[in-house]
């Protein structure tokens, strides 16, 4: 599809009179392709050559273009840039610790295990047992000493690592905040150029009376009131979509009887929405007969200059910050011709959101009502958590093996027989006849041994099946989630679309990390004796009943490694990659359709929906990243391999995100760095909880004894075993010192960050605050009038509801109750292309 000469050249001459041609192509016209094509133009991330023609980004252009469309799109492929180099620097070291790791026999007892699963600290070199108990004194001090030496190397190599990512957090923060404060100097964004006017007299309807006010201070470019809808712009939203589905419907001509029904119902259902406006707006706030009637709240004041912007603020802050000394015995007070109207001093917000940024039906509720909701959400996630939790327990609960319960000597068939024949009771025939099938591959079991076998082989297919089924349940449940807080996130009425990303990322973040890496762990875990499984499942009888009969690894054993590490991979692997290729693999599909279906659509704005991506959603891919990150993190002492692996599908989810964004969604809005900050907030719990499992994983006695009289060879009817003598939680805290005292120390950096340097530089930022500070920068003198086009072809430059694309057809519902229709073309503003 190509746009026409007449039409590229009628482009090139929109100006800012008739700026509002980009969200007219959006309102309730006839369906016209080349609108179409000119709204994609406006509507998709491009760039524009030298001889003036949009042309679509390169797929190796720099990410520092991307701050043209807002510093928050940035600032999401800068933070996964950064992230995939620590990750790869990091897994240089991990890849030696999986060398070391796979040169060991720990894991030789389970015979069905792939040679990945072996690169984890689970295979280290076990303890070899003999039937000479002087042999095996000699063993355990030799065994000692092997694995004080792999100890040794193996936490200092977690040690480096973990001190990289400590380092990279400080260190991108640092400049995270250079960049944002860069951008906030010397961006040409529109909220650099404005500022929002507080707690305005609910009956001021003139914005020219404020501006006519300021501009005896600076010149201003435009001034726009925001309004308090007492929650009616949801439904004069439903009002406006019904009437544009009666408007297709009438479009179709349908003459047949479904169509007739379709239409009754359509306005049936819109005269009992326009029923519930009437009894709000008139019990509420009044009769109403357009949107500027509407109670206001506060003001957005568009400058000319940034300068001027300043110079305002400066000089307003002068004259009316006048204290209680001043007012009270030196008798000042504030000239009356610097209040509005004589009688209003203006609280100034200089911190605004971009216009496309702002959710303008949440500017009303007042903090009080903000922190009751998000209370009522945090209920609602916490409800949702409990019972996916259950689902995913159930669906984690698989029978195992353990060979390592068998005697360290293994059984020919002829000693297996004799020892059965031997034994006295039924459970030592089938614990001898179970030990001596663990010993064999399973291709073994099935050709020579499948009668003899069959429980064992049935127990290994069905845990393989139902880890690999769980895994997809996992997959499910979180993609779940994802819709399910993503709507209870708007119940909170966050005032910027920035700020809701950042409240569903959190919440995504979280849910999806426990289902992903601690229900694993919780429901095998079994910590001297105490089965966490079993107490949380007391709530379902048979889901209680199940956990009786699982066998539990000890607290991070080799069998641990063998089951439920083969797992967890099963389950990450599949979470981690799954969205991106999933994504990648069905865009061409998803884009033949929807450019098929755009010669099918009936009014213009279905034919613009169709014609560009769908809009891309920051807060689903940082949480999918975070989720990435803490996951392998956790992880990545017991499992190093698990870091090269996080390296390959963050370099994927950057790619394919990049490619997406210039090839096939929507321009983003112009978000913020909400969002970034958040996801910084977050990262230092990775540090806190990849430390303690590393302590409690270098500290395994049967791994990394602590001493060489940890361990002790008994001797039992059934063979030899290996007793642990030794263990508790201070003796592992000992095992690695200088990872616990590094655990310590970042503990305390992070409190006192939280408890003391953040709330002082929160003091000091209020304390300076009046203290408006005019910076000499180029960019300060440019007057907005002459970048607006600039502005508006990257992103929505003006503060006015009208001009924006999610409201204009409300607020004209709200206008004219009639809805202006296709029949009345002379009342609408025409689209002049």
């Amino acid at each position: 599809m190509k746009i026409t000469p007449s039409l590229q050249h009628q482009r090139k001459s929109i100006s800012k009179e008739n700026d509002l041609v980009k969200v007219n192509l959006y309102s309730i016209k006839k369906a016209d392709l080349q609108r179409a094509l000119v709204y994609k133009e406006y509507h998709t991330i491009n760039s524009t050559n030298s001889e003036g023609a949009v042309e679509p980004y390169p797929l190796d252009v720099n990410i520092s273009e991307f701050t043209r469309f807002g510093v928050g799109l940035y600032l999401y492929f800068y933070f996964l840039k950064g992230i995939v180099l620590v990750f790869f620097i990091m897994s240089i070291f991990a890849s030696v610790s999986c060398i070391l790791n796979s040169l060991g026999n720990g894991l030789s007892s389970w015979k069905n295990l792939n040679d990945l699963q072996k690169l984890s600290i689970g295979n280290q070199d076990q303890l070899i047992v003999t039937s000479n108990s002087t042999q095996n004194a000699v063993n355990i001090i030799n065994f000692y000493n092997s694995q004080y030496t792999n100890h040794t190397i193996v936490s200092w190599l977690d040690f480096t690592m973990i001190v990289i990512f400590i380092l990279f957090i400080f260190i991108f923060e640092y400049i995270s905040n250079k960049i944002i404060r860069s951008n906030s100097q010397v961006s040409l964004q529109p909220n650099r150029f404005a500022l929002q006017i507080q707690k305005l007299d609910s009956q001021e309807h003139n914005p020219s009376d404020l501006k006519a006010f300021l501009e005896r201070y600076a010149q201003i470019r435009e001034v726009h009131f925001a309004k308090n809808y007492s929650n009616t712009l949801s439904l004069h939203q439903k009002e406006a979509e019904l009437n544009i589905k009666i408007i297709t419907e009438n479009l179709k001509q349908g003459t047949d009887q479904e169509s007739k029904t379709n239409l009754n119902k359509l306005k049936e259902e819109l005269d009992k929405v326009k029923d519930e406006v009437a009894l709000i707006v008139n019990t509420k706030i009044g009769p109403m007969t357009s949107h500027n009637q509407y109670p206001t709240l506060s003001a957005f004041v568009i400058f000319e200059t940034v300068v001027g912007k300043q110079q305002f603020i400066k000089k307003y802050r002068e004259i009316t910050n006048i204290n209680f000394f001043s007012r009270c015995c030196l008798g000042r007070s504030i000239p009356k011709e610097d209040l509005f109207r004589g009688v209003y001093r203006l609280k100034i917000n200089e911190q605004v959101d971009n216009p496309s940024n702002i959710k303008w039906e949440n500017l009303e509720v007042q903090t009080p009502e903000r922190v009751i909701r998000y209370f009522a959400v945090f209920l609602a996630v916490f409800l949702l958590m409990i019972i996916t939790f259950f689902i995913v327990f159930g669906a984690n609960i698989v029978s195992n093996y353990d060979p390592s319960e068998c005697p360290a000597e293994k059984y020919t068939e002829a000693e297996a027989d004799a020892k059965m024949a031997a034994a006295t009771t039924t459970s030592d025939k089938v614990f001898i006849n179970n030990c001596f099938c663990m010993g064999m591959e399973i291709q073994t079991l099935y050709t020579n041994y499948f009668n003899r076998c069959y429980d064992i082989i049935y127990v290994y297919t069905g845990r393989q099946a139902l880890q690999i089924a769980s895994a997809f349940v996992i997959v499910f449940v979180n993609t779940l989630l994802k819709m399910l807080i993503q709507s209870v996130s708007n119940f909170v009425r966050y005032t910027s679309v920035s700020k809701l990303l950042s409240g569903q990322m959190s919440k995504l973040f979280i849910v999806t990390f426990i289902n992903t890496a601690l229900i694993t762990l919780i429901l095998n875990a079994d910590i001297y004796g105490f089965k966490l499984a079993i107490y949380l499942s007391s709530p379902i009888p048979p889901l209680q009943s199940a956990q009786y009969n699982q066998i539990y690894p000890n607290d991070l054993n080799r069998q641990w490694y063998a089951t439920v590490g083969a797992a967890l991979i099963n389950t990450w692997i599949i979470n981690m990659v799954s969205p991106y290729l999933i994504e990648f693999a069905i865009y061409p599909i998803v884009k033949f359709f929807r450019n098929r279906s755009v010669h099918d659509a009936v009014l213009q704005r279905d034919m613009n929906n169709l014609i560009v991506g769908p809009q891309f959603l920051p807060s689903i891919h940082y949480a999918t990243a975070l989720n990435t990150i803490f996951v392998t993190l956790f992880y990545s002492s017991s499992i190093p391999l698990m870091l090269p692996m996080a390296t390959v599908a963050l370099f994927i989810q950057y790619w394919v995100q990049k490619y997406m964004i210039i090839r096939f969604y929507k321009k983003p809005i112009a978000y913020d760095e909400v969002l970034h900050n958040t996801g910084i907030k977050i990262l230092p719990f990775a540090v806190i909880l990849h430390l303690a499992l590393a302590i409690w994983t270098f500290g395994h006695p049967l791994i990394f004894p602590y001493d060489d009289k940890t361990l002790n060879i008994v001797t039992e009817t059934s063979g030899q075993y290996i007793k642990i003598l030794n263990d508790s939680v201070w003796q592992r805290i000992q095992t690695t010192p200088q990872l616990s005292l590094l655990l310590l120390f970042f503990i305390i950096i992070m409190v006192l960050r939280t408890i003391l340097i953040d709330p002082l530089s929160y003091i000091l930022s209020l304390c300076c605050s009046g203290d408006t500070k005019i910076v000499d920068d180029a960019t300060n003198n440019i007057n907005y009038s002459e970048v607006y086009e600039q502005i508006s072809h990257d992103q929505l430059a003006t503060y006015d509801i009208m001009s924006n694309e999610d409201y204009i057809d409300l607020i004209r519902q709200m206008n004219d109750a009639k809805m202006i229709g296709l029949e009345s073309q002379e009342e609408r503003r025409p689209l002049k292309l």
